[in-house]
């Protein structure tokens, strides 16, 4: 067993400290089928991707489009200022493509 965890690291992965919410969330995570699986990795990506940019320049902008009813409140919301950028920079109409 020295054998494997010296190649393997495991060593490094045991002095790992976890949490008890961290430990019940892997145990729900190992009860799952590989559909489930792949749902919560996928998620986990995004919101990792996410997270990376929280020190980007961010703008408030607010969202127009509503539902077709118009019962929605308008929405305001912080969207990272190079995205904001791309929009700038798109036609303003399906003829200007």
């Amino acid at each position: 067993m020295e054998i494997a965890n010296y190649l393997f690291e495991w060593e490094k992965i045991i002095d790992i400290k976890l949490s008890l919410v961290e430990k019940k969330n892997i145990k729900k995570y190992r009860s799952l089928d590989n559909f489930g699986k792949k749902v919560v990795d996928k998620v986990l990506d995004i919101e990792y991707e996410r997270c990376q940019h929280t020190d980007e320049e961010t703008v408030t902008v607010t969202i127009a489009a509503r539902s077709k009813n118009n019962d929605e409140p308008i929405k305001v919301v912080e969207i990272p200022k190079k995205d904001l950028d791309i929009l700038d920079s798109a036609p303003e109409s399906d003829e200007k493509l």
